[in-house]
Protein backbone atom coordinates (compact mmCIF):
# COMPACT_ATOMS: atom_id res chain seq x y z
CA UNK A 1 0.00 0.00 0.00
CA UNK A 2 2.42 2.34 1.04
CA UNK A 3 4.58 1.66 -2.29
CA UNK A 4 1.58 2.49 -4.32
CA UNK A 5 1.20 6.15 -2.19
CA UNK A 6 4.63 6.66 -3.22
CA UNK A 7 4.43 6.03 -6.73
CA UNK A 8 1.38 7.74 -7.48
CA UNK A 9 2.96 10.65 -5.33
CA UNK A 10 6.52 10.61 -7.19
CA UNK A 11 5.21 10.17 -10.76
CA UNK A 12 2.03 12.35 -10.73
CA UNK A 13 4.14 15.12 -12.72
CA UNK A 14 5.76 12.87 -14.94
CA UNK A 15 4.71 13.65 -18.89
CA UNK A 16 2.58 10.55 -20.66
CA UNK A 17 3.76 9.45 -23.98
CA UNK A 18 1.42 8.12 -26.52
CA UNK A 19 2.98 6.39 -29.79
CA UNK A 20 0.40 6.93 -33.02
CA UNK A 21 0.88 5.55 -36.60
CA UNK A 22 0.22 7.98 -39.04
CA UNK A 23 -1.42 7.06 -42.54
CA UNK A 24 1.73 6.81 -43.85
CA UNK A 25 2.69 4.28 -41.35
CA UNK A 26 5.52 6.31 -39.95
CA UNK A 27 5.24 6.41 -35.76
CA UNK A 28 4.95 9.95 -33.95
CA UNK A 29 5.44 10.15 -30.10
CA UNK A 30 2.32 12.65 -28.46
CA UNK A 31 3.52 13.69 -24.49
CA UNK A 32 1.32 15.36 -22.24
CA UNK A 33 -1.03 13.53 -19.23
CA UNK A 34 -3.72 10.90 -20.61
CA UNK A 35 -6.80 11.61 -19.46
CA UNK A 36 -9.00 8.64 -20.21
CA UNK A 37 -8.96 5.85 -23.01
CA UNK A 38 -11.85 3.63 -24.22
CA UNK A 39 -11.98 1.66 -27.48
CA UNK A 40 -12.51 4.17 -29.60
CA UNK A 41 -10.01 6.85 -28.62
CA UNK A 42 -7.43 8.48 -26.39
CA UNK A 43 -8.04 11.44 -24.95
CA UNK A 44 -4.68 13.30 -24.26
CA UNK A 45 -4.12 16.70 -22.60
CA UNK A 46 -1.28 18.82 -24.01
CA UNK A 47 -1.22 22.51 -22.82
CA UNK A 48 -4.38 22.90 -21.30
CA UNK A 49 -6.05 21.86 -24.39
CA UNK A 50 -6.85 18.02 -24.93
CA UNK A 51 -6.49 15.98 -28.57
CA UNK A 52 -8.34 13.19 -29.36
CA UNK A 53 -6.72 10.64 -30.57
CA UNK A 54 -8.30 7.53 -32.48
CA UNK A 55 -7.50 4.08 -30.55
CA UNK A 56 -6.80 2.55 -34.14
CA UNK A 57 -4.05 4.43 -34.38
CA UNK A 58 -2.73 4.47 -31.15
CA UNK A 59 0.37 2.11 -31.06
CA UNK A 60 1.44 2.35 -27.45
CA UNK A 61 0.66 4.06 -23.92
CA UNK A 62 3.36 4.61 -21.71
CA UNK A 63 2.10 6.61 -18.58
CA UNK A 64 3.03 7.43 -14.92
CA UNK A 65 0.67 4.92 -13.60
CA UNK A 66 2.23 2.24 -15.43
CA UNK A 67 3.36 0.48 -12.48
CA UNK A 68 -0.12 0.17 -10.74
CA UNK A 69 -0.64 -2.26 -12.73
CA UNK A 70 2.77 -3.81 -14.14
CA UNK A 71 3.11 -6.04 -10.71
CA UNK A 72 0.18 -7.76 -11.30
CA UNK A 73 0.84 -8.07 -15.19
CA UNK A 74 4.37 -9.88 -14.28
CA UNK A 75 2.51 -12.07 -11.77
CA UNK A 76 0.18 -13.45 -14.19
CA UNK A 77 2.93 -13.56 -16.44
CA UNK A 78 4.19 -15.94 -13.82
CA UNK A 79 1.15 -18.45 -12.90
CA UNK A 80 0.97 -16.44 -10.19
CA UNK A 81 -2.59 -15.95 -9.92
CA UNK A 82 -4.10 -15.17 -6.46
CA UNK A 83 -1.27 -12.82 -6.00
CA UNK A 84 -1.78 -10.88 -9.30
CA UNK A 85 -5.48 -10.45 -8.14
CA UNK A 86 -4.08 -8.95 -4.96
CA UNK A 87 -1.68 -6.83 -6.81
CA UNK A 88 -4.47 -5.36 -9.22
CA UNK A 89 -6.68 -4.90 -6.04
CA UNK A 90 -4.00 -2.86 -4.39
CA UNK A 91 -3.85 -0.50 -6.99
CA UNK A 92 -7.79 -0.36 -6.98
CA UNK A 93 -7.43 0.99 -3.53
CA UNK A 94 -5.96 4.49 -4.73
CA UNK A 95 -7.34 7.30 -6.28
CA UNK A 96 -7.06 6.42 -9.86
CA UNK A 97 -7.91 7.58 -12.83
CA UNK A 98 -11.26 5.76 -14.24
CA UNK A 99 -9.14 4.62 -17.19
CA UNK A 100 -6.40 3.21 -15.38
CA UNK A 101 -9.18 1.53 -12.42
CA UNK A 102 -10.90 -0.33 -16.03
CA UNK A 103 -6.96 -1.88 -16.75
CA UNK A 104 -6.72 -3.00 -13.21
CA UNK A 105 -9.91 -4.73 -13.49
CA UNK A 106 -9.45 -6.37 -16.35
CA UNK A 107 -6.39 -7.69 -15.15
CA UNK A 108 -8.32 -8.97 -11.71
CA UNK A 109 -11.00 -10.42 -14.41
CA UNK A 110 -7.99 -12.08 -16.27
CA UNK A 111 -6.50 -13.28 -12.63
CA UNK A 112 -9.66 -14.81 -11.07
CA UNK A 113 -10.71 -16.56 -14.84
CA UNK A 114 -6.92 -18.63 -14.33
CA UNK A 115 -8.31 -19.21 -10.63
CA UNK A 116 -11.18 -20.53 -11.91
CA UNK A 117 -13.04 -17.98 -9.75
CA UNK A 118 -15.61 -16.95 -12.06
CA UNK A 119 -18.15 -15.30 -10.62
CA UNK A 120 -15.47 -12.69 -8.96
CA UNK A 121 -14.48 -12.37 -12.59
CA UNK A 122 -17.93 -11.70 -13.76
CA UNK A 123 -18.91 -9.16 -11.40
CA UNK A 124 -15.08 -7.44 -12.09
CA UNK A 125 -16.16 -7.42 -15.55
CA UNK A 126 -19.77 -6.08 -15.50
CA UNK A 127 -17.87 -3.19 -13.67
CA UNK A 128 -15.53 -2.97 -16.41
CA UNK A 129 -18.37 -1.98 -18.77
CA UNK A 130 -20.37 -0.71 -16.94
CA UNK A 131 -17.75 2.27 -16.61
CA UNK A 132 -16.69 1.89 -20.48
CA UNK A 133 -19.20 0.72 -22.72
CA UNK A 134 -16.77 0.86 -25.35
CA UNK A 135 -13.77 -0.60 -23.47
CA UNK A 136 -10.58 -2.02 -25.21
CA UNK A 137 -10.70 -5.14 -22.75
CA UNK A 138 -14.11 -6.75 -23.80
CA UNK A 139 -11.95 -9.43 -24.68
CA UNK A 140 -11.22 -10.87 -21.20
CA UNK A 141 -15.22 -11.32 -20.75
CA UNK A 142 -15.40 -14.67 -18.21
CA UNK A 143 -17.26 -16.86 -20.73
CA UNK A 144 -17.30 -20.59 -20.30
CA UNK A 145 -15.88 -22.21 -23.91
CA UNK A 146 -15.30 -25.88 -22.11
CA UNK A 147 -17.28 -28.87 -20.89
CA UNK A 148 -15.81 -28.94 -17.43
CA UNK A 149 -18.55 -28.47 -14.54
CA UNK A 150 -20.21 -25.17 -13.53
CA UNK A 151 -19.00 -23.15 -11.03
CA UNK A 152 -20.95 -23.22 -8.10
CA UNK A 153 -20.85 -19.38 -7.08
CA UNK A 154 -21.53 -18.53 -11.11
CA UNK A 155 -24.51 -21.24 -11.08
CA UNK A 156 -26.29 -19.54 -8.20
CA UNK A 157 -26.53 -16.25 -11.02
CA UNK A 158 -27.13 -18.16 -13.78
CA UNK A 159 -30.72 -17.79 -13.52
CA UNK A 160 -31.42 -14.68 -12.57
CA UNK A 161 -28.75 -13.11 -15.16
CA UNK A 162 -30.48 -15.33 -17.86
CA UNK A 163 -33.44 -13.24 -17.48
CA UNK A 164 -31.74 -9.61 -16.93
CA UNK A 165 -31.96 -7.33 -19.31
CA UNK A 166 -28.47 -6.73 -19.20
CA UNK A 167 -27.17 -8.56 -22.51
CA UNK A 168 -23.33 -9.04 -21.11
CA UNK A 169 -25.41 -10.63 -18.13
CA UNK A 170 -27.41 -13.31 -20.39
CA UNK A 171 -24.19 -13.87 -22.47
CA UNK A 172 -21.99 -14.98 -19.07
CA UNK A 173 -25.38 -16.85 -17.85
CA UNK A 174 -25.57 -18.55 -21.24
CA UNK A 175 -22.21 -19.75 -21.46
CA UNK A 176 -21.90 -21.48 -18.32
CA UNK A 177 -25.38 -22.63 -18.36
CA UNK A 178 -24.87 -24.76 -21.45
CA UNK A 179 -23.28 -27.17 -19.16
CA UNK A 180 -26.03 -27.41 -16.68
CA UNK A 181 -29.79 -27.86 -15.81
CA UNK A 182 -29.89 -24.36 -17.66
CA UNK A 183 -29.09 -25.89 -20.71
CA UNK A 184 -32.20 -24.97 -22.91
CA UNK A 185 -32.90 -21.56 -21.63
CA UNK A 186 -29.33 -20.84 -22.20
CA UNK A 187 -30.30 -21.86 -25.61
CA UNK A 188 -32.83 -19.80 -26.24
CA UNK A 189 -30.81 -16.82 -24.80
CA UNK A 190 -27.84 -17.28 -26.73
CA UNK A 191 -30.23 -17.48 -29.85
CA UNK A 192 -31.54 -14.24 -29.46
CA UNK A 193 -28.00 -12.87 -28.60
CA UNK A 194 -26.90 -14.16 -32.23
CA UNK A 195 -29.19 -11.52 -33.55
CA UNK A 196 -27.65 -8.64 -31.49
CA UNK A 197 -27.25 -5.47 -32.97
CA UNK A 198 -23.71 -5.04 -30.62
CA UNK A 199 -21.11 -7.19 -33.34
CA UNK A 200 -19.13 -8.19 -30.26
CA UNK A 201 -22.46 -9.72 -28.53
CA UNK A 202 -23.93 -11.60 -31.41
CA UNK A 203 -20.32 -12.84 -33.01
CA UNK A 204 -19.87 -14.46 -29.28
CA UNK A 205 -23.00 -15.76 -28.77
CA UNK A 206 -22.91 -17.56 -32.24
CA UNK A 207 -19.66 -19.13 -30.78
CA UNK A 208 -21.19 -20.16 -27.97
CA UNK A 209 -23.99 -22.20 -30.08
CA UNK A 210 -21.29 -24.15 -31.53
CA UNK A 211 -20.38 -25.52 -28.66
CA UNK A 212 -23.58 -27.69 -28.33
CA UNK A 213 -24.28 -28.35 -32.50
CA UNK A 214 -24.35 -31.82 -33.28
CA UNK A 215 -24.75 -32.10 -37.04
CA UNK A 216 -21.92 -29.92 -39.24
CA UNK A 217 -20.04 -30.91 -42.50
CA UNK A 218 -16.60 -29.25 -43.52
CA UNK A 219 -18.27 -26.60 -45.62
CA UNK A 220 -20.05 -25.32 -42.35
CA UNK A 221 -17.08 -25.59 -40.48
CA UNK A 222 -15.13 -23.53 -43.03
CA UNK A 223 -17.98 -20.99 -42.68
CA UNK A 224 -17.46 -21.22 -39.22
CA UNK A 225 -13.83 -20.43 -39.59
CA UNK A 226 -14.46 -17.02 -41.52
CA UNK A 227 -16.74 -15.70 -38.75
CA UNK A 228 -13.99 -16.74 -36.61
CA UNK A 229 -11.89 -14.49 -38.25
CA UNK A 230 -13.60 -11.96 -38.90
CA UNK A 231 -13.81 -11.40 -34.99
CA UNK A 232 -11.46 -8.76 -33.64
CA UNK A 233 -8.74 -10.65 -32.80
CA UNK A 234 -9.13 -10.19 -28.97
CA UNK A 235 -12.57 -12.63 -29.11
CA UNK A 236 -11.54 -15.08 -31.06
CA UNK A 237 -9.19 -17.42 -28.05
CA UNK A 238 -12.67 -19.11 -27.06
CA UNK A 239 -14.39 -19.47 -30.80
CA UNK A 240 -10.92 -21.18 -32.20
CA UNK A 241 -11.22 -23.86 -29.42
CA UNK A 242 -14.56 -24.87 -30.21
CA UNK A 243 -14.38 -24.75 -33.61
CA UNK A 244 -10.60 -27.26 -32.92
CA UNK A 245 -12.91 -29.33 -31.70
CA UNK A 246 -15.91 -29.06 -33.97
CA UNK A 247 -12.97 -29.80 -36.47
CA UNK A 248 -11.90 -33.16 -34.43
CA UNK A 249 -15.26 -34.82 -36.18
CA UNK A 250 -14.78 -34.22 -39.43
CA UNK A 251 -11.02 -34.18 -40.11
CA UNK A 252 -8.23 -34.54 -37.59
CA UNK A 253 -5.77 -32.82 -39.38
CA UNK A 254 -7.81 -29.29 -39.57
CA UNK A 255 -8.96 -29.76 -35.77
CA UNK A 256 -5.16 -29.51 -35.28
CA UNK A 257 -4.56 -26.50 -37.23
CA UNK A 258 -7.50 -24.93 -34.89
CA UNK A 259 -6.49 -25.85 -31.64
CA UNK A 260 -2.88 -24.84 -32.07
CA UNK A 261 -3.74 -21.44 -32.66
CA UNK A 262 -4.93 -21.43 -28.97
CA UNK A 263 -1.56 -21.64 -27.20
CA UNK A 264 0.09 -19.96 -30.37
CA UNK A 265 -2.05 -16.52 -30.72
CA UNK A 266 -3.01 -16.53 -27.33
CA UNK A 267 -0.74 -17.85 -24.73
CA UNK A 268 -1.83 -15.69 -22.48
CA UNK A 269 -5.48 -17.98 -21.69
CA UNK A 270 -3.24 -20.90 -20.12
CA UNK A 271 -6.50 -22.47 -19.37
CA UNK A 272 -7.49 -23.00 -22.25
CA UNK A 273 -4.19 -23.07 -24.14
CA UNK A 274 -3.29 -26.26 -21.97
CA UNK A 275 -6.75 -27.98 -23.40
CA UNK A 276 -5.98 -27.36 -26.33
CA UNK A 277 -3.00 -28.66 -26.43
CA UNK A 278 -3.95 -31.96 -25.25
CA UNK A 279 -6.97 -32.09 -27.68
CA UNK A 280 -4.15 -31.62 -30.36
CA UNK A 281 -2.01 -34.42 -29.37
CA UNK A 282 -5.04 -36.81 -29.40
CA UNK A 283 -5.59 -36.14 -32.35
CA UNK A 284 -2.20 -36.20 -33.75
CA UNK A 285 -2.10 -39.67 -32.09
CA UNK A 286 -5.23 -40.71 -33.85
CA UNK A 287 -3.28 -39.53 -37.24
CA UNK A 288 -0.39 -41.87 -36.46
CA UNK A 289 2.43 -38.43 -35.65
CA UNK A 290 3.35 -40.00 -32.39
CA UNK A 291 6.54 -37.74 -32.98
CA UNK A 292 4.70 -34.86 -32.83
CA UNK A 293 1.86 -35.59 -30.31
CA UNK A 294 5.20 -36.38 -27.89
CA UNK A 295 6.36 -32.94 -28.41
CA UNK A 296 3.09 -31.46 -27.34
CA UNK A 297 2.71 -33.25 -24.50
CA UNK A 298 6.11 -32.43 -23.14
CA UNK A 299 4.99 -28.51 -23.90
CA UNK A 300 2.08 -29.10 -21.50
CA UNK A 301 4.29 -30.51 -18.97
CA UNK A 302 6.72 -27.81 -19.28
CA UNK A 303 4.67 -24.88 -19.85
CA UNK A 304 1.43 -26.06 -18.15
CA UNK A 305 2.96 -27.56 -15.01
CA UNK A 306 -0.08 -27.71 -11.71
CA UNK A 307 -2.67 -28.32 -13.73
CA UNK A 308 -4.97 -31.36 -14.78
CA UNK A 309 -3.91 -31.08 -18.19
CA UNK A 310 -0.11 -31.64 -17.14
CA UNK A 311 -1.07 -34.40 -15.19
CA UNK A 312 -3.04 -36.07 -17.92
CA UNK A 313 0.21 -35.42 -20.32
CA UNK A 314 2.06 -37.26 -18.05
CA UNK A 315 0.34 -40.16 -17.86
CA UNK A 316 0.06 -40.41 -21.82
CA UNK A 317 3.91 -39.51 -21.99
CA UNK A 318 4.52 -42.57 -19.70
CA UNK A 319 2.31 -44.98 -21.56
CA UNK A 320 3.76 -43.86 -25.02
CA UNK A 321 7.00 -44.15 -23.72
CA UNK A 322 5.91 -48.09 -22.11
CA UNK A 323 4.39 -48.83 -25.73
CA UNK A 324 7.67 -47.85 -27.42
CA UNK A 325 9.90 -50.10 -25.27
CA UNK A 326 7.41 -52.83 -25.88
CA UNK A 327 7.81 -52.65 -29.56
CA UNK A 328 11.50 -53.32 -29.56
CA UNK A 329 12.75 -56.43 -30.38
Amino acid sequence: MVFVLVLVASLSSAQDTVTVRNADGGLVQRTGLVVDVNAERVILKVSEREQKIPFSQVVQIRTSLDGLAEAGDQLLVDRKYELAFAAYGKGLEESTPLWMRRRLLAGRVKSAVQMQAWAQAADDFLALVASDPHTQYFGVIPLAWTSSPVDAAIAKKIPTWLVSSNTIEQLIAASHGLADANRDAALKVLANLSKSEEPRISSLAQAQRWRVAVKFDSATLAQWSAQVDAMPEDLRAGPHFVLGNAWGHVDPEQSVLQLMRVPVLFSDRFDLAARALLQASDHLLELDRTAEARIVLQEIVNQHAATSEAELATERLKRLSNTSTNQRP
